[in-house]
This record gives structure tokens, sequence and C-alpha cells, in this order.
């Protein structure tokens, strides 16, 4: 499923210009999206992630970064380009596929079943009911990650 564990860092710069918290992948990982490995995504070092975006009276539940932690950076990053890379060329997929990666790595992850399906519904209908069908990065945060991650390349530090 994953090449490598999840290594994030908290970047105080991107939370406070973005004024959400961020976390920073610090090292790229490649993630299958099915058993054949026809199917993946690779998460760049760089890529600004929130986890999973869960209503804050939820987080004794729903913590932003669960056993699943991994699996909503990889949604993020789905829902952000709605691209995947299938049998060596770049796809472009449905938000609703989004969804559907999300709930089918938590299940390779032994998240249970109640708790996936709630996570999963909660992600389709922010989908369904915000109309949303395009890639939702922003240049804003686009142009953040490629100054983080310059800075990073020349002083070996985040922000």
């Amino acid at each position: 499923m994953y090449d490598t564990q999840l290594e994030l860092i908290y970047s105080n710069y991107a939370s406070e210009v973005l004024d959400i918290d961020y976390w920073i992948v610090n090292r790229q990982f490649i993630c299958c999206l099915n058993s054949n490995e026809k199917q993946f995504v690779t998460i760049p070092k760089g890529f600004l992630t929130d986890g999973a975006t869960v209503p804050r009276i939820l987080w004794s539940i729903f913590p932003k970064w669960g056993k699943y932690g991994q699996a909503a950076c990889v949604h993020d990053f789905l829902c952000e380009y709605l691209i995947i890379s299938e049998n060596g060329r770049i796809r472009r997929i449905e938000r609703s596929e989004c969804d559907y990666f999300f709930y089918t790595l938590m299940t390779e992850m032994g998240i249970p079943k109640w708790k996936r399906l709630l996570m999963y519904w909660g992600v389709s209908l922010f989908r369904v009911f915000g109309k949303i069908k395009d890639p939702s990065v922003t240049s804003k945060k686009a142009d953040i990650e490629t100054y983080l991650l310059d800075h990073n390349e020349k002083n070996n530090v985040w922000l």
C-alpha cells in the first residue's frame, strides 16, 4: 500500500499564511491504490496537508492524525490534483474516486468499518453538497509549497 511511513513536520509559516494548520510531507512516498499495483500516486516531499478535516468537537473520536493519517494525506493530494498514475500513464480522476480511494486505503489499514464509513460519508457529503468537481489546489498554496521546498533545499530546515 505505502512504500514508506508518513513523515510530517508542522509548518508554522504555511499555517500562518494559509490560516489553517498545515504539515509538510518531509519524505516523498508512493501509495498503491489497488491490489494489482496498476494504480498509484506519488505524494511529493514538500506537499502541505491538513490531515483529516474533522470538526473540532469530534477530535476525540476522529483525531486529525489517527491511524488513517497517511490515507488522509493521500486523499488531500488526490482532491487537490485529481490525477493518478495508471499503467504508467497519468489519468484524471473524478472527485468521487478520491473518496473511494480514501475508503479503500482505510480498509487496508484496518480502520474499523464504522469509523471508515463515517469518514467516507463525511467527505462524500462535503463533495456532493459543495458540488465539488474541480481540483482544489490554489495557486497560493502551490506557491507556498514551492517556497518551502526551495528554502528546505537551501537551508536544510523547514519554515
